[in-house]
């Protein structure tokens, strides 16, 4: 009889617990189901696990997880190490562009705007040639030729007007550019034929400079103030 009596009591014990879960729709909290545990006589309530997340009989370690990534979050978000190569910039090229560049003057031009525009032949030679050494030193040649047409016979008087120019270069360039001295002569004749005069020929020597720049490794521009210009690709 008293053994049915304590089995009836664990019963009503069990129901009245899980109605009270019921009512507070959670967990009781561990002191309600000590509590319970010692007065129905169930044994020591330390042999109970309350599944309030976490198992206090062990010590948690709070370094043994990250923290949560937000929405969004990725791990590959944080910024990549630099390279060595991003991080020690690339020696700049500062060595000379040497070569053989080679191209035509604007000397046609100058020459036609001295006769007013009117002149009428044939440019025979507009070549300049441009040599860089490996430590900039410049060499080359200039030369430049127009020939005039022939002017209507007048009682077997026969002339024609010619132009020459020729010039040796020299200087010093650097990766940019620099200056070149040019050396230049420029004769010009009168040739006649059939005429009580002869053959006239003027020459005028001098030394000119021309400010150059270098573009891309490949081209070399520059000009004579008030004289003439010159653009030249490397062969």
């Amino acid at each position: 009889m008293k053994g049915k009596n304590k089995f009836r009591s664990v019963i009503i014990g069990i129901v009245v617990v899980l109605l009270l879960s019921l009512l507070t729709g959670c967990n009781l909290p561990r002191e309600s189901v000590e509590f319970w545990w010692d007065n129905l006589g169930l044994g020591e309530a330390n042999d109970v696990i309350v599944d309030d997340g976490f198992d206090e009989s062990e010590p948690y370690d709070y370094d043994s997880e990250p923290f949560p990534l937000e929405p969004g979050d990725s791990v590959d978000d944080a910024a990549p190490a630099l390279t060595l190569a991003e991080e020690l910039p690339g020696e700049v090229d500062t060595s000379v562009p040497d070569g053989t560049y080679v191209g035509i003057t604007t000397l046609p031009d100058f020459w036609d705007n001295l006769e007013g525009g009117h002149w009428q032949g044939t440019i025979e030679e507009n070549e300049i040639t441009i040599i860089v050494a490996a430590d900039g030193n410049v060499s080359g040649a200039l030369i430049a030729m127009r020939k005039g047409d022939k002017s209507t016979p007048i009682d077997g008087c026969v002339s024609q007007i010619n132009l020459y120019t020729e010039a040796t270069l020299s200087g010093q360039l650097t990766e940019t550019g620099g200056a070149i001295e040019m050396q230049i002569t420029r004769t010009d004749e009168i040739w006649r034929s059939g005429c009580p005069s002869g053959t006239e020929t003027k020459t005028e020597s001098g030394n000119v400079q021309a400010q150059v720049s270098i573009i891309g490794n490949r081209i070399i521009k520059g000009a004579v103030p008030d004289y003439f210009s010159f653009e030249t690709i490397k062969r």
